[in-house]
């Protein structure tokens, strides 16, 4: 890109702005940086795995198992939101951390 950048700076006798580039790389890293964290915190807390880390999450999605859950988790971590999601099954006890009072605001 070098002497294509070089020649329209010639024609149009405007130096490239190296400032602007740099806080753009630094801004977008920072996004791109938060943006693959929350798909990665997602991903390990889909369907329910490690309820452990379940403080972690913004977001608890919790709803009927074949719901839509984990599309919906991905997207919003897409969006930098941290996800967990729990599948609702018939018979079956859902986890004690479930009940955490401190749990409550993010389901």
């Amino acid at each position: 890109w070098e002497p294509l950048l070089a020649s329209m700076e010639d024609l149009l006798g405007i130096p490239r702005n190296t400032e602007v580039r740099a806080t753009m790389r630094s801004r977008l890293s920072e996004e791109c940086i938060n943006m693959v964290e929350a798909i990665e915190f997602t991903r390990k807390l889909d369907d329910g795995r490690q309820p452990e880390l379940w403080n972690e999450a913004d977001l608890i999605l919790i709803g009927l198992s074949r719901s839509g859950k984990t599309p919906l988790a991905f997207f919003l971590a897409q969006r930098g939101f941290k996800v967990a999601n729990y599948p609702v099954i018939p018979d079956e006890d859902p986890p004690k951390q479930l009940f955490d009072p401190s749990l409550q605001s993010k389901c």
